[in-house]
Order: C-alpha cells, then structure tokens, then sequence
C-alpha cells in the first residue's frame, strides 16, 4: 500500500488537500546572519495516517523536516544526529557543494553512513544557490520520510529576478510506503 500526501506549508501552518495535518506546526528554523548553526536529529517517531500505524525515521520529529531559511551566500552549518538504528546520509539536493563534494550524500560511494548513536557536520556553501531546494536522506528507503525543504533568499540588498510574491507556501509532495 501507497500512502501519498501533499503538504502546503504557509503562514497557516500545513494542511492537506482534504484536511488539516494533526501534527503540530513545523518548525521554522531562521539561519540568518547572526544565526548559521543548526541542529538536525534523525530518529524514529511514531505516525498514524489513514487508521495505520507505523515507525518512521524523521528529522527533528517532523514529517516532512523543518524548513531551513537562509540568504545566497550564507554558509549554514548543520550537525546531524543519527538516532536511528543503522546508518543514514544526508544529501542537500541542488546545492553544488563545491568545497566538500565528499560530504554530500550517496551512502558508501561519496561518503560513509552516519553510524547510529554518532554524528556529523555538514558545511554548506550556498554559492550560487537560490529559490527552493531540498535535503533528504541517501540511504535505502529512508529517503521517503527523511526529507525537509531549504529556502534561499537573495543575497541581503538584492531583489528577486521577479516581483516579490505576496505570499510564500512551500509544497512537499511525499510518498509513505
């Protein structure tokens, strides 16, 4: 059985297509100038969609993981927490990485799982990026539930190449096998 959902994630908070997600809010984490450290926790957490119940790995206990915000440029450093029973990796998709290819993502082949009860510290470059890109796990089928969105700002005194959106929904479309 496939479970499939879709996540609109605004001022609201996150809802579903047919109703409201009973979770609580996600969680924002603001990675600005004063702010380029942060903490993710991948471990198991309980769920229950469509009357069934399962254990599932998440980031911070949140499905989809919280939001990164941060400004083209900005160097993020994030320290992942590997709690879950084997080892896991995380990928930044659509970011270009150039300075530590080595730490990005496919488990065994550019580097080595996370063993579980361990950590390690990811130094993000945001060189070139801009708009909406995404981190998810590398390891097996933890790339289902182990995935949130980054959102990358122009740099500070830039404007977007467009109008400024009146309003800002990240969309995660997500399968639960």
């Amino acid at each position: 059985m496939s479970l499939y959902w879709v996540y609109f994630h605004g001022e609201e908070g996150i809802t579903s297509f047919s109703q409201p997600i009973h979770q609580p809010k996600r969680e924002k984490i603001e990675l600005r100038a004063d702010n380029k450290y942060d903490e993710m926790r991948v471990a198991p957490t309980n769920i229950t969609r469509l009357c069934e119940s399962k254990e599932i790995l998440t980031v911070n206990g949140q499905l989809p993981g919280p939001t990164l915000y941060a400004n083209k440029g900005d160097r993020l450093i994030v320290n992942v927490i590997n709690q879950a029973p084997y080892p896991i990796t995380i990928h930044w998709h659509g970011l270009l990485n150039l300075r530590n290819p080595w730490s990005d993502g496919p488990q065994y082949i550019t580097m080595c799982g996370i063993p579980s009860g361990s950590n390690f510290t990811h130094d993000l470059f945001l060189s070139t990026e801009e708009g909406t890109i995404w981190y998810h796990a590398q390891s097996d089928w933890t790339r289902h539930t182990v995935h949130g969105d980054v959102v990358v700002y122009p740099k500070p005194g830039f404007t977007y190449p467009f109008p400024v959106p009146y309003k800002e929904y990240v969309i995660v479309i997500g399968e639960l096998t």
